[in-house]
């Protein structure tokens, strides 16, 4: 990515899975941007539901999304008080 996100050194440090250069990163950071909680909850509820419904074909190590991308990303929601199982 040209300029590479930041996704800050504390959260890439508990975190050590996620790649700051990866496409995985660059949804994090699209998410936090987002202007409400539930802007954020519809996001992520369609990031999942497009990775469940192509998952047979999607290279996740190449995309750099973490074996556990649903748990982080419900605990980036939980951040913002709004869980999504």
């Amino acid at each position: 990515m040209n300029p590479p996100v930041q996704l800050g050194s504390a959260f890439l440090r508990d975190n050590p899975q996620i790649l700051p250069n990866s496409l995985f990163s660059v949804i994090l950071v699209l998410l936090r941007r987002l202007p409400n909680n539930d802007s954020k909850k519809n996001f992520v509820s369609e990031v999942i539901s497009l990775i469940e419904k192509h998952r047979t074909w999607i290279d996740f190590e190449f995309i750099g999304f973490p074996v556990d991308y649903r748990k982080v990303l419900n605990d980036e929601l939980k951040s913002f008080n709004y869980g999504f199982a």
